[in-house]
């Protein structure tokens, strides 16, 4: 079957964490709802819901790398393509806050 994200750049959230700790200028977002994302998100996310992204994009465009989740990968995959084909390096975190979880690393 056709996946239309599989081309779009992602990174486990381990390598996401070694990135984030390595590099200066990037963001990570989580576009979930705020609901969703006041009941657990990863830790250093900023909440951008996946309907707000269109009136932030122009302000991700000043990171030199932008990391999204979600909570399983599909709305995050969303958001990295609409960056991607703006012109924003954006990187879709596999998994998503489930698998953030599963890998044991740090939840606020």
């Amino acid at each position: 079957m056709f996946n239309p994200f599989s081309k779009l750049p992602s990174l486990s959230p381990e390598e996401v964490v070694q990135r984030i700790q390595k590099e200066k200028n990037v963001a990570f977002i989580d576009v979930r709802s705020s609901m969703e994302y006041d009941g657990g998100h990863a830790e250093g996310s900023k909440n951008i819901p996946l309907n707000t992204l269109t009136n932030q994009a122009e302000e991700l465009s000043k990171y030199d790398e932008v990391y999204v989740i979600c909570q399983s990968g599909g709305r995050s995959s969303q958001a990295v393509q609409y960056l991607v084909s703006n012109g924003i390096h954006a990187v879709n975190v596999s998994g998503g806050t489930n698998a953030w979880q599963s890998a044991g690393l740090p939840i606020e």
